[in-house]
């Protein structure tokens, strides 16, 4: 396997648009981005071989990339965005101001109508999670649900947010209304086990760490889970 596949491998499904996004800014040249977001991907998956030397790379290409020519790549970031926020009906002041908090930034893009928002919405939800923000994060994620978009990535993806956002009752409601596949049942199964664990539910913790130990030990943090557990 190549570097990309071996990568992919390693990474659970929710993990894998981070690292997409991360290509993503490595490919425009946004290589401190990148850095921040493997550096993420490693807290889950730590040692794994791929992802360090992927690391090393892209802080290799970071150092060798000429200040001229980030300079100019910024430039051109700056006007793509001072155009989107435009398009969305933002002024010049705004942005430079820096007086856009995410969710405004993002606002317009519930404007859309639903065959645009179907094709921008996952995306956009995955941004906003994956800048901090996962209340964005799941609005957008319920309105792709509420347009009918309901396939087991963004139901998923869902799932992650609630999580994220400590709704943990609300996340195994959704945990025992979905019939998962194999594909997704190791990675509900370890954001059941957080979920169980923080409402002080050990047993049943246990019980979804366990699962995910016996599919796979090498996941995330799960040995540390089932020792903790």
């Amino acid at each position: 396997m190549n570097l990309d596949q071996r990568i992919r491998a390693a990474l659970s499904p929710d993990m894998v648009p981070l690292y997409e996004q991360a290509e993503r800014f490595a490919e425009e040249g946004r290589f401190e981005r990148a850095e921040k977001i493997f550096a993420r991907l490693l807290e889950s998956n730590p040692g794994n071989a791929a992802l360090q030397r992927r690391l090393s790379e892209l802080r290799d290409q970071g150092v060798a990339t000429p200040p001229d020519a980030a300079a100019e790549f910024q430039d051109e970031v700056d006007r793509t965005a001072r155009s989107l926020l435009r398009d969305l009906g933002y002024g010049e002041s705004d942005w430079d101001a820096g007086a856009l908090a995410l969710k405004e930034g993002l606002g317009g893009l519930f404007r859309l109508g639903p065959d645009s928002f179907r094709r921008v919405g996952l995306d956009a939800s995955i941004f906003a999670g994956t800048s901090g923000d996962w209340a964005v994060a799941l609005e957008f994620a319920q309105k792709l649900l509420d347009l009918g978009e309901g396939g087991l990535s963004v139901k998923l993806w869902q799932l992650r947010c609630l999580v994220e956002l400590d709704r943990f009752a609300e996340a195994l409601a959704i945990v025992n209304s979905v019939r998962w596949t194999e594909t997704e049942r190791i990675h509900v199964n370890y954001l059941a086990g957080v979920a169980f664990e923080s409402l002080g539910l050990a047993d049943q913790a246990r019980q979804r760490f366990d699962a995910v130990y016996k599919a796979d030990a090498r996941y995330r943090n799960i040995a540390q889970k089932v020792l903790q557990a």
